[in-house]
This record gives structure tokens, sequence and C-alpha cells, in this order.
């Protein structure tokens, strides 16, 4: 881009040059639950978050449990604590997005972690007494 300025006398300047990047590339990245377990017995889980764009900067984030109700943006960071949907157990997904200096938001990027059903269990142990008598 070129630019030069007229002042009110009608003098103009020197040319002033400028580049422009133009960058229409989505931010991509990851989103991995409790270092990639797959089952948790607790609502209250930690995200490990990565990502990447073109020639901009990530600079926010935001979550979602169910990919329609969003978190508000906060800053970029590579780990987040994160409470799952309550509810009765099965699996959870969180969905991360990504945007960048250029305001760009990536696509919705999901994983997801599994909430166990109870299963009942009764242990019996049976332990055989032993006597022994020194003489």
């Amino acid at each position: 881009v070129y630019v030069r300025y007229a002042d009110v006398a009608g003098n103009w300047s020197g040319s002033f040059t400028a580049g422009i990047t133009l960058d229409t590339s989505l931010p991509s990245g990851t989103i991995i639950i409790n270092s990639g377990a797959l089952l948790t017995g607790v609502l209250n889980v930690t995200l490990t978050l990565s990502a990447s764009t073109g020639s901009g900067t990530i600079t926010e984030m935001q979550f979602s449990n169910d990919n329609a109700a969003w978190s508000p943006a906060e800053p970029y960071a590579t780990s987040k604590s994160w409470v799952l949907e309550a509810g009765p157990d099965g699996e959870r997904t969180v969905y991360v997005k990504y945007k960048n200096s250029f305001e760009l938001w990536s696509p919705p990027i999901p994983d997801t972690i599994m909430r166990p059903v109870p299963i009942d269990v009764e242990i019996v142990h049976h332990a055989e007494a032993t006597a022994t008598h020194a003489s």
C-alpha cells in the first residue's frame, strides 16, 4: 500500500509504503481431557490445550460442554481447569474454539471422556485360621 498526504496549502508529502498480510487460515488445535484418560470418577477435569495458526498468533479460547452454550472468551493458555456436565454417567464431551490475532475462530474441536456407570460389587473374604502350639 502506498500513501501520500496533502496539507491545507496543497503541499504533498513523499510516498509512504506499508505491507499488508492477509491470512484467512483458521486456527487449529487439540484438546486433551485429563492427560488422555479414558475414564474419570469426578466432574472436575484438567484440559491440556494446543493451538496454532498461519502467520498470526493464538489470542483467545472458549469452551463448551454441549457445542451450543460457550464460556466467555479468555486469553489463550495451554492448560485449563474445567467442570464436566453433571447428569447420569456416560460419555462427556468438551469442546474448545481458538481465536487468532486476525479475529478468526477455529471450528469447535472436541475430546471425550467416560464417566463410568457404578457397578455394585460385593467382596467376600474368607480367611482360615491356623493354630500352632509350641511345646
